[in-house]
């Protein structure tokens, strides 16, 4: 009876340890990711002041526990933009290495990045004289102008563009179901431009776009799918 009873712990130690290596062979089958933040998806539909699309492509090493993956975003805001003739569009794409500090490609990782953005929009004006009637028109002459405050942007200036390159580390969680193809993920990145001119651009400018000196990228709804 007591050979049986020693014996019984063995069989199920063996059969969990078999199990889990199936599904080790599994998950390593899973060599790639695609991912999208499908909140933001819902911006493009209709009319809105505020439209974005993100997501991104990853390799995943199973045996260092590593990704490395290229998330991308493309946005474009337009706050009273027919108005006030502004907007900015910013598209951006990152290369990020990937630590995770549990058991395989889960859970918390920390990571180190490199950027690349394309801003686009009505560069500021500062210190030109604007028409009292129309105060986001093109500068006037005469007595009918009244001086612009500094920190007030008029609209000489035609649409233009600029390209900038970026560092960073950043951190975030993962959680992929087991025997699942399926994963969710959030992450947290900041950093800083390197080169480019910055807050060059009239109109819901911010940390958050591209045209800001420093990176701050939020991701909290990005779903994914491995194969």
């Amino acid at each position: 009876m007591k050979s049986y009873l020693l014996i019984v712990p063995f069989l199920l130690t063996s059969h969990s340890l078999s199990f889990a290596q199936g599904l080790t062979a599994t998950e390593e089958n899973k060599r790639f990711g695609i991912e999208l933040n499908i909140p933001r998806l819902i911006t493009l539909t209709g009319s809105h002041d505020w439209q974005s699309a993100s997501g991104s492509f990853s390799y995943f090493n199973h045996k260092n526990n590593t990704e490395i993956a290229a998330p991308w975003l493309v946005e474009k805001l337009e706050a009273n933009a027919k108005e006030q003739d502004r907007t900015l569009s910013d598209q951006t794409i990152a290369l990020h290495y990937r630590k995770f500090l549990g058991e395989d490609l889960n859970g918390v990782y920390w990571n180190g990045f490199v950027k690349l953005a394309h801003v686009k929009g009505r560069q500021r004006d500062y210190g030109f004289p604007r028409n009292k009637q129309g105060l986001h028109k093109s500068p006037c002459r005469g007595s009918d102008c009244e001086s612009t405050p500094i920190d007030t942007p008029t609209y000489s200036n035609p649409q233009k563009s600029s390209t900038k390159f970026g560092l960073g580390i950043g951190t975030g969680y993962r959680f992929i179901p087991k025997n699942k193809p399926y994963y969710w993920g959030a992450s947290l990145s900041v950093g800083q431009y390197l080169t480019g001119k910055h807050n060059l651009y009239d109109g819901c400018t911010g940390a958050l776009t591209a045209d800001s000196k420093y990176i701050v990228d939020i991701e909290l709804l990005k779903f994914g799918y491995s194969f």
